[in-house]
């Protein structure tokens, strides 16, 4: 597995709805990598992972489990009879926690996937941190103290905001990844979130997998011309340009197909810089990337 990827947040609430989404991809060679959540787990369970894995997709199981040792070793070991690629815990859950994550996720054979940890929710601000968690250290000490943990654990890397994924690297070592939600385009909507960045910056700062695609609160209209925007933001940060299938340019325009979309998502995935909203995409929905 790369350590350099875009991740789909498939936000979805059933079956049905993502498997309307994900029929988009069955005829491409490189499926993107999703993030299921707690929203989709708990309303289909266990079946969704597996049938989203059949279809040839990573999948990064986005539970952020947190509980006392021994449970979240036997929950971890459920889990990893699942085949996904990536799960994670919280960080303040402890180093013990943590190791014993690990070891109820390894099988076997000794393969486990990917752990990651939590260190504070990207909706979480200093000033919540101090005056409701009683944190009273800066929030950007206590996410490098999480992650120094993390490390210490034996665990693969942390969730953070792009906008730490640099002072997480300088502690921890550039091996040590960093997954960052958080990541909006320069004129889309933060929702809930306040420490965010644009797919630009987090590149540049050093965030090894992106997740994107939350959906915002609306629907809209008007095709794939919402995504345009974005697609000239993550332009100029690249080298090359990007196409919705022919040579030249990003090219998607009110109308666009759904093809001209799925071929977006392959080229910016290819990049590890963007992607699109699941739940808002071509004809099932707004098509806006947020």
């Amino acid at each position: 597995m790369t350590n350099r990827d875009v991740i789909i947040a498939c936000d979805f609430s059933s079956a049905e709805e993502t498997f309307r989404f994900l029929d988009l991809f069955k005829n491409e060679a490189r499926k993107p990598f999703l993030k299921i959540g707690m929203e989709l787990f708990y309303a289909e369970g266990p079946e969704i992972v597996r049938e989203i894995k059949r279809r040839g997709h990573r999948i990064f199981l986005d539970l952020k489990l947190h509980d006392i040792p021994n449970t979240v070793k036997k929950a971890m070991a459920v889990l990893s009879r699942l085949d996904v690629d990536m799960c994670n815990v919280h960080a303040a859950g402890t180093i013990e926690m943590m190791r014993a994550a690990i070891e109820g996720l390894t099988r076997p054979d000794g393969t486990r996937p990917l752990l990651i940890a939590v260190t504070q929710l990207t909706s979480t601000s200093e000033e919540r941190m101090q005056r409701e968690l009683l944190i009273s250290a800066p929030i950007n000490d206590t996410i490098v103290k999480y992650a120094q943990n993390t490390r210490e654990a034996g665990l693969d890397g942390v969730v953070c905001s792009p906008l730490e994924a640099g002072m997480v690297k300088a502690a921890c070592g550039r091996e040590f990844l960093t997954v960052t939600p958080g990541v909006r385009f320069a004129d889309g909507e933060v929702a809930d979130q306040v420490r965010v960045t644009t797919p630009a910056r987090a590149r540049e700062i050093g965030s090894d997998y992106i997740v994107v695609g939350r959906p915002g609160g609306s629907r809209s209209r008007g095709g794939l011309s919402p995504v345009r925007g974005g697609v000239r933001e993550i332009e100029c940060a690249t080298e090359g340009s990007i196409s919705g299938g022919t040579a030249g340019g990003a090219v998607l325009r009110s109308g666009s197909s759904d093809a001209d979309g799925i071929r977006v998502v392959r080229q910016l995935s290819k990049m590890g810089l963007g992607a699109w909203s699941s739940r808002n995409f071509g004809r099932h929905g707004s098509c806006r990337i947020v």
